[in-house]
């Protein structure tokens, strides 16, 4: 594994599971994407598809590239459906959850999520298919729920391949949710084992308010 790869790991597992453990979360994605995706010609580099041992299919399997250990899982699905939810406006809390609909293999992403602000304000976020860990913060300036999340720390890193559910966010409704259907806009950046950013599609469904 290059040395790219290594602070890539580095910088992931030990700013977010430290910020997680504290309860704060250090919001670093454009210094991480900055000092981790350099091109360095003079480093070997080891494709994720070469680190994988097991295609198509369920399950995982043990890997170790350089001083690290790894765990390749495939979800099994090639696709998902992409579910609108549910509730009423005098629900507690609202649970959406967010699909990777394509997904080569992933360790760790950013979400952006917008939605309406009127309607509804952040309350947590969970873990799901792909993501074991995440935590967000509302950018309250452009408006724009930011959420990291991952998969493992430093020592028991997983590269989840697969569609499926990379996490849930969990919103609140305000005195101003009304009937009605809220759509919720996904941006994803995605970082795999290698030195580039890894292209993921991510979509939620409506919230369908009754």
């Amino acid at each position: 594994m290059n040395n790219n790869k290594k602070v890539l790991i580095s910088i992931i597992a030990s700013v977010l599971v430290i910020a997680i453990a504290v309860g704060v979360l250090i919001w670093k994605w454009p210094t991480i994407k900055k000092s981790v995706f350099k091109k360095d010609d003079n480093k070997e580099t080891t494709s994720q598809s070469a680190a994988k041992t097991q295609e198509g299919g369920s399950g995982e399997s043990n890997n170790k590239a350089g001083n690290y250990n790894f765990e390749t899982v495939d979800t099994g699905k090639k696709s998902v459906e992409v579910k609108d939810v549910s509730a009423s406006a005098s629900s507690a809390q609202i649970e959406v959850p967010v699909y990777a609909t394509e997904n080569p293999g992933i360790v760790a992403a950013q979400i952006n999520i917008t939605y309406d602000t009127d309607a509804f304000t952040f309350a947590d976020c969970a873990g799901g298919e792909i993501f074991d860990t995440c935590d967000g913060n509302f950018d309250a300036k452009t408006k724009t729920l930011k959420i990291i999340a991952q998969n493992g720390g430093e020592d028991n890193l997983k590269l989840v391949s697969g569609a499926g559910v990379m996490c849930k966010v969990i919103l609140k409704p305000t005195d101003k949710a009304k009937a009605g259907t809220y759509k919720l806009d996904i941006k994803t950046e995605a970082a795999g084992l290698d030195d580039k950013l890894v292209t993921v599609k991510a979509k939620a469904g409506n919230i369908v308010i009754g």
